[in-house]
């Protein structure tokens, strides 16, 4: 029986051996064929899923072609450093990722994922500047403004210089919040963070301050503000009150 098994192993090895060897030679030829294609055009795609348009497909197109003087048109692919080119797109402050790879008909594709801010940072005696998910610090754009939360304040000042402690992981993790909760995200219009770190949230109708006080119990804090716009908004109207108070532990201040 050992001897019947061992015979058919012999009599079929030579077959699959053959067949790999055809095939890693097929595959040879058809990529020896792609790269020897030259470029014929390129194509790019900008993700704009979350409506942000800081990166153009011509921007793109001029960070390929370092704004003309490297030739990617009418090069062999074999010729083009893909990876290269990524690292190039990459650069840009407003690109997240980038992937970039040639077509089998010699067209050049580049896929751009965009850098997405989440908050702008409003300082009266500097530039402004974004904050993505991350927390890293973004500059502005004269090519598209984005329509988010607005951080100010005295403390929010030092994000931008580099300053990352309690206070900033704080108010990321109310932004990020914010950001997550839809229904939330369209009242909010402002975070305030004052020299100390307290934090005063400005709705995007009517004239109550919300205070959250120190950014610690972030996520019971926003819970009593869905429930204040849930039960007492509707009541009450966006300027019953000038000041509400989220701060303290199982109760909800409105003055």
């Amino acid at each position: 029986m050992l001897k019947v098994f061992s015979n058919i192993k012999l009599k079929i090895g030579p077959k699959i051996i053959g067949g790999i060897v055809i095939l890693a030679g097929l595959g040879w030829f058809v990529a020896k064929k792609q790269w020897a294609r030259r470029c014929v055009r390129i194509e790019v795609t900008v993700d704009d899923s979350h409506q942000q348009f800081f990166v153009s497909e011509q921007s793109v197109k001029r960070m390929m072609t370092k704004s003309g003087s490297r030739k990617l048109v009418g090069e062999p692919l074999s010729y083009i450093n893909l990876k290269e080119i990524e690292k190039d797109i990459e650069k840009h402050k407003f690109v997240q990722n980038a992937e970039v790879y040639a077509g089998v008909s010699g067209v050049l594709f580049a896929n751009v994922t965009q850098n997405r801010p989440i908050a702008r940072i409003v300082r009266p005696r500097a530039k402004d500047a974004y904050i993505n998910f991350d927390g890293a610090i973004l500059p502005t754009s004269s090519r598209f403004t984005a329509r988010v939360p607005l951080v100010s304040g005295a403390y929010a000042n030092k994000f931008v210089n580099g300053k990352q402690d309690e206070i900033f992981e704080g108010v990321m993790t109310v932004l990020r919040k914010l950001e997550e909760d839809e229904f939330l995200k369209a009242q909010i219009a402002q975070v305030d963070v004052d020299k100390e770190g307290r934090l005063k949230i400005f709705p995007q109708v009517g004239k109550q301050i919300f205070e959250l006080g120190l950014p610690q119990d972030i996520d019971r804090k926003l819970q009593k503000l869905t429930w204040f716009y849930e039960h007492i908004y509707p009541f009450k109207g966006p300027n019953a009150y000038k000041r509400v108070s989220l701060e303290f532990e199982r109760q909800i201040v409105c003055e």
